[in-house]
Parts: structure tokens; C-alpha cells; sequence
């Protein structure tokens, strides 16, 4: 294995995101969806978390950026509210209304079900 400075690491996972934002900045632009975006840009995932990834991303589009927070779910040790967590939980929620249908039923009802239903 070849050994890399943090600085060097760092400097090639800019230049991968760099290329990344701008690839869909263009693929945007394309498609005539670049005005749809008003509001800026929510990060999610453990990759959001990167330093500098949001700032990035900010300067390449020039629109606010921030990362995911869960606020509706608390509990264990606030872990869940983590970015990385964020499309997850964002999926059980979205899940969750579906499944509703103005019943009455238990978190651990519907998460079976969900499974269920799923597998």
C-alpha cells in the first residue's frame, strides 16, 4: 500500500467532490432544473460530513447549503441525529404516513409490516 499525507488525501477527495457538484450543476442545467433550486441544497449521509463539503458545494452552485438533522426522532444518545441517518429515518417516516392511513397502530407493528411488505 502506498502511504498519502492527510493534505494529499484531503486535496484528492476536494477535487472528487469538486467534480462531482459541478458534473450535476451541468446535468442541471442540461435539463432546465437549475431555477428550481431557490431555497439551496440539504446534505445527507456520512459523506456530508466531509469538512469543507458543504462549503464546497456553496461555492460551486452559489446557493445556501446545510447539512440534514433529524428533529423528530430523539432518544438514542441523539445519534440519530447524525446526517448519516438522515435519508433512513427520512424513509421510515415517509413509511410511516403511508402505512397510516388514520389507523391507530404501534411503532413496532408498522415496522414489521414494512418488512413484511418489503421482503
Amino acid at each position: 500500500f502506498r502511504k498519502l499525507s492527510k493534505r494529499t488525501l484531503a486535496e484528492v477527495i476536494a477535487a472528487r467532490y469538486e467534480e462531482i457538484f459541478i458534473e450535476v450543476q451541468n446535468d442541471l442545467v442540461r435539463n432546465g432544473y437549475e431555477d428550481l433550486i431557490p431555497a439551496g441544497f440539504v446534505l445527507t449521509g456520512g459523506a456530508s460530513q466531509i469538512e469543507g463539503c458543504a462549503l464546497l458545494l456553496q461555492s460551486v452552485f452559489n446557493k445556501p447549503v446545510r447539512l440534514a438533522e433529524n428533529k423528530k426522532v430523539t432518544g438514542i444518545d441523539n445519534m440519530v441525529t447524525n446526517p448519516s441517518f438522515a435519508v433512513g429515518i427520512g424513509l421510515l417516516f415517509e413509511n410511516n404516513y403511508q402505512m397510516m392511513d388514520d389507523k391507530k397502530v404501534s411503532l413496532f407493528a408498522k415496522i414489521k409490516d414494512m418488512f413484511v411488505n418489503e421482503f
